[in-house]
Parts: C-alpha cells; sequence; structure tokens
C-alpha cells in the first residue's frame, strides 16, 4: 500500500466511524448454536507464564537451557513447571507463534523534568534511529514524565513502528499529537496545535545560585573589619538559605517523581510478558540520598554559628524518606515485570554529567535487573546491547493450586540447579493471585490493546466476522463489516449485573504490522428488557472501513469491560 495515501484515507474515514447497527438480532449462524456442555460445579485454573533471561559475564544470552535445568519457587513451594518454551530471535519464526509472556514490550519514557529541552529534543531523533534496531516481533509505547502533568501515555504497546515514530517526533515540539478517536491508543492521526504550557521542559534548579556566587565574591573584597565581618556573614547566610530552598523543591520534585512513576509501573503490570522501561533522562542530584557534610553551607553555618537546631540532617546524611520513596518505587517496577534501562542523554547535548547525577538512575536501573547506559552518542548501540542480552527468552510455565482469591502479590524465584558463576536471570519476580481489583482506566486500556494486538482467536464469547471488499471512488476501497455476537454468552459473562454492557474494536492490520483504519463502539443493553430477546438469538455490529489496496488482517475484539470476559 502507499504509506503516505494511508493517513488521509483515515482521516476521510474517521468521520463515519460506524454507519449502523442492527442490535437484537433473532437469526444468527448456526456456529453460534452450538451446544454447551454444563457441568455442576466451577473451578479455577491460575496459570502464571514466566518469562526469563540468562546471560554471562560478557552479556551474552545463555542457549540450550531445558525445564531441567530451572527451580522455581513461590514463596517457599517449589512448583512444578508445566510447560516449557524456547524463543530465540536469532531464528527464524512467524511472529504469530510468539505468545505475549515471550514478546519484548519497550517503552519509551521520556523525562522532562530533569533533562534540558536541548537533550529531550536529540534524543527524539535517537529514540526513532533505536525503533529500527527492534525485532519485527517487539511492541513499542510511548510515554513522558513532567513534574506537573506526571506520566502521560502517548501510545499504546504497538507493533506499528510508524505510528510510534510519529509519537517520539511529536514529543517537546509545539504541535503535539491529537488523538483520532482511538480509544485503545494504536493509532495516532494528526499533528495539532496545542496551547502553550503543554509540555513542561525545564531543569530544577541545583543549589548553587548567584547569590550564592555574589556572596564570595564579596568575601574575597571584605575588610577585616567586625562590621564588614558582620555583614558578610548575613548575606552568607541568606545565600545557604536560598541554597536549602532550592534543595528542598528538587527534593520535592524527585518525591513526587517516584511517587508518579510508581503508579505508571502498577499500570505496566496490567500487561503479560516482560516491559523493558528506556528511560531516557539526565538524572538528578545523587546528593539528594547520600548527603554531603562537605557541600552543605547551611547546615555547616548553622554547626560553626552554634544554631544546632537550624542544621539540615538531610542536607548532611541523605534524606531517609526520599531513599524509601525511590525503593518503593523500584518495588513497584519489579512486581510489573519491569526492567528500566536508564540511558543519560545529557551526552547528546555533548555534556557528561558528573556521576553524583546518575546515583538515582543507577538504582532504578540495577535493582530492576537493568542497566545504565552512559557516553552513547549513538543510542542505536545502546540499544543493540539490552537487545543482545534479550534475543532468548525462556518461558515457563507453572500451575499454583489452592489459591486463595484475596489479589494478593506473591513472590517467585527461578534459578539454575547448577549454579554457573557469573551468570545472570533476569525473570519475573512474582504475580498476584486471583481477586486483585484493577481501576484504573490507563492499565484497561493498555491490556485490551495488548489483547488485540497480540492475542489469538478465541474466548469467552463465540463471534462470527464477515468482512467484504468493494471497489469505490479512488484508490481506497470501501469495507463493509458486520460482526455477530451469540446472545446466550453475552448473558454468561456479566457477573449478575442488571445490565450487559459490550465493547466492540474492530482495527485493519495491514502486511508489516501497521495499524491502518479502526473503528469502535461501546453499549449497554437493559438485561430485562432484552434478555428473552438475547437468549433467543445474538447481537450484530456493523461499520465499514476505507482500506487501499493491499492484504490486511481484520482483528475484532468484543468483551464485557465490568468483568473482562472477550472474543
Amino acid at each position: 500500500m502507499d504509506a503516505e495515501n494511508g493517513p488521509r484515507s483515515r482521516h476521510r474515514h474517521h468521520s463515519r466511524r460506524w454507519v449502523g447497527i442492527l442490535v437484537l438480532a433473532l437469526i444468527v449462524p448456526l456456529a453460534l448454536h452450538a451446544k454447551k456442555e454444563t457441568f455442576s460445579g466451577a473451578t479455577s485454573v491460575t496459570v502464571v507464564e514466566i518469562p526469563v533471561q540468562v546471560v554471562d559475564k560478557q552479556g551474552q544470552p545463555i542457549r540450550g537451557l531445558t525445564a531441567d535445568d530451572f527451580v522455581v519457587k513461590d514463596g517457599k513451594t517449589k512448583r512444578e513447571i508445566v510447560s516449557f518454551e524456547v524463543y530465540d530471535r536469532d531464528e527464524p519464526a512467524p511472529e504469530a507463534s510468539l505468545p505475549t509472556a515471550a514478546r519484548r514490550h519497550f517503552l519509551f519514557l521520556f523525562d522532562l523534568t530533569f533533562s534540558e529541552p536541548t537533550a529531550i529534543i536529540r534524543s527524539r531523533e535517537a529514540a526513532v534511529d533505536m525503533l529500527e534496531h527492534l525485532h519485527p516481533s517487539d511492541l513499542v509505547s510511548v510515554a513522558t514524565y513532567s513534574r506537573v502533568k506526571g506520566p502521560q501515555l502517548l501510545m499504546a504497546f504497538t507493533p506499528d513502528r510508524r505510528q510510534a515514530e510519529l509519537a517520539i517526533l511529536s514529543l517537546g515540539s509545539p504541535e503535539l499529537v491529537e488523538r483520532g478517536g482511538d480509544p485503545l491508543q494504536i493509532i495516532l492521526a494528526n499533528v495539532a496545535r496545542q496551547g502553550a504550557g503543554q509540555v513542561g521542559f525545564g531543569q530544577v534548579e541545583s543549589g548553587t545560585n548567584s547569590l550564592g556566587e555574589s556572596t564570595s565574591e564579596r568575601q574575597e573584597q571584605s575588610g577585616r573589619g567586625d562590621l564588614a565581618a558582620e555583614a558578610d556573614a548575613y548575606i552568607k547566610l541568606i545565600g545557604a538559605r536560598a541554597d536549602g530552598a532550592a534543595r528542598r523543591n528538587q527534593a520535592q520534585d524527585v518525591e513526587i517523581f517516584a511517587d508518579s512513576l510508581a503508579e505508571l509501573a502498577s499500570i505496566m503490570g496490567a500487561i503479560n510478558g516482560r516491559k523493558h522501561v528506556i528511560f531516557l533522562s539526565e538524572g538528578f542530584d545523587g546528593e539528594l540520598l547520600r548527603g554531603n557534610e562537605t557541600t552543605s553551607v547551611e547546615s555547616r553555618l548553622a554547626v560553626e554559628q552554634g544554631r544546632h537546631e537550624d542544621v539540615s540532617s538531610d542536607e548532611l546524611f541523605g534524606s531517609g524518606s526520599l531513599l524509601n520513596r525511590l525503593e518503593g518505587m523500584v518495588e513497584e517496577f519489579r512486581r510489573a515485570d519491569c526492567v528500566v534501562h536508564s540511558i543519560d542523554i545529557a551526552s547528546l547535548r555533548e555534556v557528561t554529567a558528573g556521576g553524583a547525577r546518575h546515583e538515582g538512575l543507577t538504582m532504578m536501573s540495577k535493582s530492576t535487573g537493568g542497566e545504565l547506559l552512559r557516553n552513547f552518542t549513538d543510542l542505536g548501540q545502546a540499544m543493540d546491547k539490552v537487545l543482545k542480552r534479550t534475543t532468548v527468552t525462556y518461558v515457563l510455565t507453572i500451575q499454583p493450586d489452592g489459591l486463595k482469591a484475596d489479589g494478593k502479590y506473591r513472590k517467585l524465584k527461578v534459578s539454575l540447579k547448577e549454579k554457573q558463576k557469573g551468570v545472570k536471570i533476569v525473570a519475573r519476580r512474582g504475580y498476584f493471585s486471583p481477586g486483585r481489583k484493577e481501576t484504573n482506566p490507563m492499565a484497561d486500556r493498555l491490556r485490551t490493546a495488548s489483547q488485540l494486538l497480540t492475542g489469538r482467536a478465541g474466548g469467552q464469547l463465540r463471534l462470527s466476522v464477515l468482512a467484504v471488499p468493494f471497489q469505490a471512488e479512488g484508490a481506497a476501497a470501501s469495507v463493509p463489516i458486520l460482526i455477530e455476537v451469540d446472545g446466550p454468552d453475552l448473558l454468561a459473562v456479566t457477573g449478575g449485573s442488571k445490565d450487559v454492557p459490550t465493547e466492540f474494536f474492530i482495527y485493519a492490520i495491514d502486511a508489516e504490522g501497521r495499524a491502518v483504519d479502526h473503528f469502535s463502539s461501546v453499549m449497554t443493553f437493559d438485561r430485562k428488557k432484552t434478555e428473552v430477546t438475547l437468549q433467543a438469538g445474538g447481537v450484530k455490529f456493523f461499520g465499514d472501513m476505507r482500506l487501499l489496496p493491499g492484504t490486511y488482517e481484520i482483528r475484532v475484539l468484543v468483551r464485557n469491560p465490568r468483568t473482562g470476559a472477550s472474543g
């Protein structure tokens, strides 16, 4: 297909979205009336897939391992590995054969608060270059963090590199991406101008300020008179207090950062499989965590003048509460099976930040199984290093029994029976038992998008889909699509509620894995008024697309948003 004409066909179609719905159908295909088996009791089976990467000292993946080489502990209980699969991206394999747990999910997270605008602008181009290094089966998402807006998801996980490039290049410019009515944020539409101040660029000022520098200059020029000495001491105290205020502001920014990213990590937990967070940042002042006795001007002055009540222990020894917040954030990333790879983007503006700026980034990376990548002028090289380590994925499946439906987090530990020196294992660290309540709409949106893009046919709802292309004026063809859903299935997955909420998502995916058009809708049936009709028939939903000549896969997802049941 002609990629340049694709966006025009999408925009022309968006005004139509869907042209009509035949809601309650009394006639349905025989396939929807297949006899259902009934059981007197109910059972719940929990299956946990554990993606694992094993690398040697040089970061090279270790191949040839089998299920017998691994030990999986669920808390203190050793679990049997009921299924074992190996996925090597250096070997040709159909993309469709990869389960979600084996796919690599890359979240490009741009830090707009602790990074200079110049570095962010250059990192956009570098990140686009990094996309070329990914495997076709890899999924990409783009997000930003700013102090004002917190984490913002620009695009859900998708195999579409064109959409990912659009999301990245729109970052930080006066023209930002405006959604094209896609509820799952898989397809981005045109680039539209936003109001001023939409992007929170800017770097928090560090401790040194002009008032402090003026104080130093005055000290050199001052005489030895008592009056002059008192004046100098007073000016120095004012400068030190200004420095302390700037330090406290930065500490507050880091606290907000830690809490916001903990929330983002929790949302990432909704996606099955390993998530690699590519965190592009210049970092923040590490002295906030460990303190610095030699540069804490205000605290040193307070000690010299006997004002012990004004001594800042956080400045001298670091903030324990701030460290706890960051550790809590890291724990959320681990629980969500996220590996953070921090990339220092200061080198992109030909500046290498001091080691103190890297301490927080190093903590985030090493504590989650990732690493800090710095001094790279070519981020493609940095990405190659990450990709090399994750080329081979072992997927171990366990089936815990007797779990309480309490929604609690259960820790996992994966090890090798035969320990090898220098070998590093990166594996899923835990899972939530059944019964966990997820109320975050962003998490639900990500989970639904992932299910549609990487899921396979099947589910609790049986569907029939008919798509027929018709030649139309111009290059694009009109493609009406009819979807029929089994009514009894819809009633069976409501969880006893009085209504039947139903979501329809329909996407066209071209031969290169790009989402080129879509339509969707949400409807709710009153159970009392429609139950008899739904039991006798089904629901028909009708819409159409405009597609250029080519080969496409039409993906349809119908789900109950309240219970998560789908087909």
